[in-house]
């Protein structure tokens, strides 16, 4: 007889707080799952908007109590919703061998279950599927309405998803506009995205305060800096049989450190075909002089070693 190992339901909990630590790295998770979205759509040739809209307050103190992401993509039959709120499931197709920028399936419901409670919203050829997720205050173990999920609900709206996220964390606080847009466009593992013109992120930011509110919205974009290509060529990977192709650039200017830094210029970003997993300058991460050099560490076989463990 053999039986699974019993999970603590704590496990959830403290694996999404170990996962998402401020508000930035849940808009990451959900821009990619955003963007593989829209990605899949483009192989099948699909004409797309590229359209995500981020939505986010500020209250006094930089207190954020809510954030809300929405993309005009494929969205999720009432199957996939389920699928995609199974802790420790892998719904992006990376392991069926899609290539797409989700790839440990991570994401969504830890941005919620980190951030207090959410709503999920997703439409598929004219059928609304919905769900809520929160954390339950005594036992710390996640909840999700079931009864929502089992009524979907005709509906004449295009396709895409919502997911609306209603912060209850104090630790999740934000900047004001200028620096939070700014952290936004310079984190690594968005950049490739704000810099296609096939995507069109738009930001609204709303500042409350006791007085009155003002919303800003902006397109949030990023270009890479201007640099002269003084490397490029192909490593191989001592005892993998793995090909490198690195590229490095040199900037007339000095760039930010990425050493604990995801905003950080200067550094080698290590790539695989879809996906920035890293920014890097390893043992230069401290050197005046590393700071001026930026590039990329290009391995496709990594995505290959991710699906056989």
């Amino acid at each position: 007889m053999a039986k699974d190992l019993p999970t603590n339901p704590r496990l959830t909990k403290q694996i999404s707080d170990a996962t998402i630590k401020n508000v930035i790295d849940g808009i990451v998770e959900l821009i990619t799952n955003c963007d593989d979205s829209y990605r899949n759509l483009e192989k099948k040739g699909v004409k797309i908007n590229g359209l995500i809209e981020i939505y986010v307050n500020r209250k006094k103190g930089g207190i954020c109590e809510k954030l809300c992401i929405k993309d005009y993509a494929q969205g999720m039959t009432k199957d996939k919703l389920e699928e995609a709120i199974e802790f420790a499931g892998e719904t992006s197709g990376f392991l069926s061998g899609e290539s797409v920028r989700g790839l440990f399936g991570r994401g969504l419901k830890e941005t919620i279950i980190a951030m207090g409670e959410g709503e999920i919203n997703t439409i598929k050829d004219g059928i609304l599927s919905r769900t809520r997720i929160w954390c339950d205050l005594k036992t710390k173990s996640p909840q999700y309405d079931d009864q929502m999920l089992n009524n979907p609900l005709k509906t004449n709206k295009s396709n895409g998803t919502e997911i609306s996220i209603n912060i209850t964390n104090p630790k999740f606080t934000i900047p004001e506009f200028d620096t939070f847009k700014t952290q936004l466009s310079k984190h690594y593992a968005l950049r490739d995205i704000l810099a296609t013109i096939n995507r069109n992120v738009q930001l609204t930011f709303e500042s409350i305060s006791n007085i009155k509110s003002m919303k800003r919205t902006s397109p949030v974009t990023f270009t890479y800096p201007d640099g002269e290509k003084i490397l490029s060529k192909k490593v191989e990977i001592t005892g993998l049989n793995e090909i490198l192709q690195l590229d490095i650039y040199e900037s007339s200017i000095q760039l930010d450190t990425p050493r604990y830094n995801p905003y950080g210029l200067a550094g080698i970003m290590i790539k695989t075909k879809s996906a920035t997993l890293d920014n890097q300058l390893f043992k230069f991460d401290s050197d005046p002089c590393g700071l001026y050099f930026f590039g990329s560490a290009i391995c496709d076989g990594i995505e290959d070693r991710l699906r056989h463990g």
